[in-house]
């Protein structure tokens, strides 16, 4: 049993819509092999078939295991490419083993390098967060030095007060000072961690042209 291009594309659309279940008329109206298709070509793992056993027994409905595996085993051809590898990868996708062995390889060369790129642009983001973050630090300083050089300048204050103020701005000026080296730091680890990106991608396109 074969099902045709637009089946498959519908049944998946359905599949990957965020359904854990089946409604009465798609498990009345059921394509086996075209969900068990769908099922694969999403990366779901083949247990998938148990929920829609359980949607459909509800309504009375038999699911036909043999249908459902043999599109799941042909859906498999889709999903286990190097191409979806590293487009799961890039989407953090928690790959459980799917392939079979003869599919795996060509999948996991592309997964991982997706991978290593969304871990590395996950911590560009959270790297830069930080910088960010500091950077709203210092200006926060400064805006308080400013204010507090005001305040020590007025005749509000006696020297008393002038000499607490003044070190309270060393203070602050010390932690601007630390803010910013760390800052540079940060800068450093986000331009090696770009880079690796951009390695990365290469190693992809590279693989892509062989």
């Amino acid at each position: 049993m074969r099902i045709s291009h637009w089946v498959v594309l519908l049944t998946a659309g359905a599949v990957l819509s965020g359904c854990a279940t089946l409604s009465e008329d798609e498990c009345l109206t059921a394509d086996w092999y075209g969900i068990g298709y769908a099922d694969a070509a999403a990366g779901k793992a083949s247990s998938q078939v148990a929920s829609h056993r359980k949607a459909c027994s509800k309504h009375g409905v038999s699911l036909d295991i043999d249908d459902y595996l043999s599109g799941y085993d042909e859906g498999l051809y889709r999903f286990c490419t190097r191409s979806v590898g590293y487009s799961k990868g890039l989407d953090g996708y928690d790959y459980t083993g799917i392939c079979p062995s003869h599919l795996e390889n060509n999948f996991m060369d592309g997964y991982i390098l997706g991978s290593e790129i969304y871990d590395a642009s996950r911590e560009v983001r959270s790297l830069s967060s930080q910088l960010s973050n500091q950077d709203n630090k210092i200006n926060e300083l400064e805006d308080n030095i400013a204010a507090k050089t005001t305040l020590m300048l007025s005749d509000q204050v006696d020297v008393a007060q002038r000499y607490e103020l003044n070190t309270e701005m060393e203070n602050m000026r010390d932690e601007i000072i630390e803010l910013e080296r760390s800052n540079e730091r940060l800068h450093y680890q986000i331009d090696d961690l770009n880079a690796l990106i951009s390695e990365l991608e290469l190693d992809y396109r590279y693989g892509e042209e062989l």
